[in-house]
């Protein structure tokens, strides 16, 4: 091998290392988040598959909170349930989350198919980190 080579193969090395360096703690933090977001989420579709729908909304965010009253997010719930039959059973498909050191930022995107009587609907999740818990931020059919 050439010394050029050698000498450029080395930069790359040592970059790459230099990356994996910086961001390891990240991702340190981020397979850690991991088994708390999947408890959220559990907990809020077992909520939800259960019909209570107190203690799910008790799982959205503030910011979710304050653009869905309760009263809108049982209403959504009811409309799925008249238009899809009885919501038989949530299931993760996958998750991902992001931990962001400036500005801190830890997100989460968990994919979900929810399977009602006539019909299953694909949904994703969006979960934030706030006040010391994870918390649903919003969710779309997709």
């Amino acid at each position: 091998m050439k010394k050029r080579t050698k000498i450029i193969l080395g930069i790359l090395v040592g970059v790459w290392v230099f990356a994996m360096a910086m961001t390891a703690p990240e991702m340190s933090e981020a397979l850690h988040q991991r088994k708390f977001v999947e408890q959220t989420f559990n907990t809020y579709s077992k909520a939800l598959v259960d019909n209570k729908l107190e203690q799910a909304y008790g799982y959205c965010g503030t910011e979710f909170q304050r653009a869905t009253p309760f009263s809108d997010f049982v209403a959504i719930q009811q409309t799925l349930q008249t238009r899809f039959g009885t919501l038989k059973a949530i299931r993760q498909t996958s998750m991902v989350v992001k931990v962001q050191r400036s500005p801190h930022l830890e997100i989460a995107s968990v994919q979900a198919s929810l399977e009602y009587q006539r019909e299953t609907l694909k949904i994703l999740y969006e979960l934030h980190f706030e006040n010391g818990r994870w918390a649903i931020f919003g969710f779309k059919q997709i």
